[in-house]
């Protein structure tokens, strides 16, 4: 047996023989910390998830990414390839209706 083996079987003895103890040592591990907790903790808004000005490269850039997709669905003959083709197809126009929605809704 490696010596982590060791390791994993008494800190599983422990946790049957006194959970309580076991526990409260791992509670206070775990809750004592002396950072400050906004270092942890961001609130979400629209600033940090997307710009809010969409300029013509990124427009140009996904034109350019739904007509290479299009081209990938068109020229694979394998059916399984193909579908899978689709489903990225479909993430990406997916991830741009929710990108123009979020401008929408910014500019509002």
């Amino acid at each position: 047996m490696e010596w982590y083996h060791y390791l994993i079987i008494v800190t599983f003895i422990l946790m049957v023989a006194s959970p309580a103890w076991f526990f409260s040592k791992v509670e206070k591990f775990i809750f004592n910390t002396h950072a400050e907790p906004h270092l942890y903790v961001q609130h979400i808004s629209n600033d940090n998830i997307i710009a809010r000005s969409e300029n013509m490269e990124s427009i140009l850039r996904d034109e350019k990414v739904l007509h290479n997709l299009n081209l990938m669905i068109k020229n694979t003959k394998k059916r399984d390839v193909k579908q899978m083709w689709k489903i990225k197809k479909l993430e990406f126009e997916r991830q741009l209706r929710w990108k123009k929605d979020l401008m929408r809704a910014n500019h509002v």
